[in-house]
């Protein structure tokens, strides 16, 4: 733990203590459903199963209500009704993520758990860099941040995040929204055999102009033989009724098989 992840997290602690009797006497504090102890919560990551414990983790930002640098918060349950708040799970502390840990998934393997995520950074005047990071744990609550396993390649704008891992067969698969530099949404593939390093297998569907600039929080699965895309589309343009939202969330569904060129529809169902 670096001097760094060290200040964030007890500055976030000395936040939670400082608004702990305004948060406690708020009648319209959330009780039955997850709250942040301060602040905002962003996007939940990392719903998983470990040892007969579920755990969830958030996008959190401890020092306001508005977006910054995010932490990943984390909470237990056994029986997904009660929650256990556990330790900051991420900080944005290291050169790799300092603007923010931003979203992605978590999978256990070999009797550990594992977060992947996007590390967010910018400069001075706002230029980005992006890279996909893994962090560790071998008892639920400590993570060791491994650094990134996929460096933006070529083709992209730093608009590129939000991992999903998933295992099939011998190998590991991990799917990331992107934008490419034609300034079109895409879903893209990578593959590895060992968590740490990644093949690039190219963009598994893209918006060709009709879906949006812009793919995030993309999740991959099979239900009844069908494969599903699911992803949240930026910058879709309205059609009758639909599409009215700022940015919507949908699916497309298709066919996929490994080692073989596919291709997804582009009929996104909102």
């Amino acid at each position: 733990m670096s001097k760094l992840d060290q200040q964030l997290r007890f500055e976030a602690i000395k936040e939670i203590e400082k608004y702990q009797d305004i948060v406690q006497s708020d009648p319209y504090y959330l009780h039955y459903h997850i709250a942040p102890s301060v602040g905002l919560l962003n996007d939940p990551n990392g719903f998983v199963q470990w040892n007969g414990v579920y755990h969830l983790f958030y996008q959190w930002m401890p020092f306001k209500t508005g977006h910054g640098a995010k932490f990943w918060a984390h909470y237990t349950s056994a029986d997904l009704v009660h929650w256990k708040e556990e330790p900051i799970a991420l900080t944005p502390s290291d050169w790799f993520d300092k603007n923010g840990c931003y979203s992605g998934s978590a999978i256990v393997h070999e009797g550990q758990l594992y977060l992947f995520y996007t590390g967010n950074v910018k400069d001075e005047v706002g230029n980005r860099e992006t890279y996909q990071c893994l962090a560790v744990s071998s008892d639920g609550v400590k993570f060791e941040k491994k650094g990134p396993v996929i460096n933006l390649p070529e083709g992209y704008t730093p608009h590129f995040r939000d991992p999903k891992v998933w295992r099939s067969g011998d190998k590991w698969y991990m799917i990331i929204g992107a934008q490419s530099e034609k300034l079109e949404g895409q879903a893209v593939l990578f593959q590895s055999t060992d968590l740490h390093h990644w093949e690039d297998l190219g963009p598994i569907a893209g918006s060709d102009g009709e879906l949006g600039f812009m793919w995030e929080c993309p999740d991959f699965f099979n239900i009844n033989g069908k494969d599903v895309l699911l992803f949240s589309p930026q910058g879709l343009e309205e059609k009758g009724m639909k599409y009215h939202n700022v940015y919507q969330s949908g699916y497309i569904l298709g066919q996929w098989t490994t080692n073989i060129t596919y291709k997804f529809p582009r009929h996104l169902k909102s």
